[in-house]
């Protein structure tokens, strides 16, 4: 598929009320993705270990208005609600910086400054990203076994009237997702 022909299926997917603004906001998100996506494919890549090592012996200077705080989140780029540690999510998969700075819409500096942060302060970021994942392990577990009998009671329940068909249509589209797996 072309570029034309890929910006022409993602109008044709907007709602009709969308604004040229919102318009030209989506064509830039799912080019910086597509950018990330050729980084990818091209082995530019980065791994978690080479952010560190680069600025391991990096001494940092960060812009004033371009900072990473602390919030109640952890720690934060400044003016975001983008904590470090989804950046790392993305690193540890060894998506490329631009790939991961469309995906949030960062600034270039905004990156270069979490990248810079993360890679001078690896030790201590890392240590906190263990602790997040943990935690949202923990969540996870929580929450399935809390619902665990409220999830059995919806899914032993029967259609209600009139809704016998798409019932039977979705019962047959989760066996076929289970046969897959």
């Amino acid at each position: 598929m072309s570029d034309k022909e890929a910006v022409l299926a993602l109008i044709n997917r907007l709602p009709e009320t969308v604004s040229f603004q919102e318009i030209l906001e989506e064509i830039q998100f799912v080019a910086a993705v597509q950018a990330g996506l050729d980084d990818i494919e091209q082995g530019k890549g980065i791994f978690i270990e080479a952010v560190a090592q680069r600025f391991e012996a990096t001494e940092v200077t960060l812009d004033p208005s371009t900072t990473v705080i602390r919030t109640e989140r952890g720690l934060t780029i400044s003016g975001t609600r983008i904590t470090l540690y989804d950046v790392m999510d993305y690193l540890k998969a060894q998506y490329p910086p631009k790939f991961i700075q469309g995906l949030f819409n960062l600034t270039t500096e905004q990156i270069t400054t979490a990248l810079n942060y993360i890679g001078a302060n690896y030790q201590q970021v890392e240590a906190e990203y263990q602790q997040v994942l943990n935690i949202a392990e923990e969540n996870r577990q929580y929450w399935e076994e809390r619902n665990r009998e409220r999830v059995a009671d919806i899914e032993a329940r029967s259609p209600r009237p009139g809704k016998e068909e798409l019932w039977a249509k979705l019962q047959a589209q989760k066996a076929r997702h289970a046969a897959e797996a």
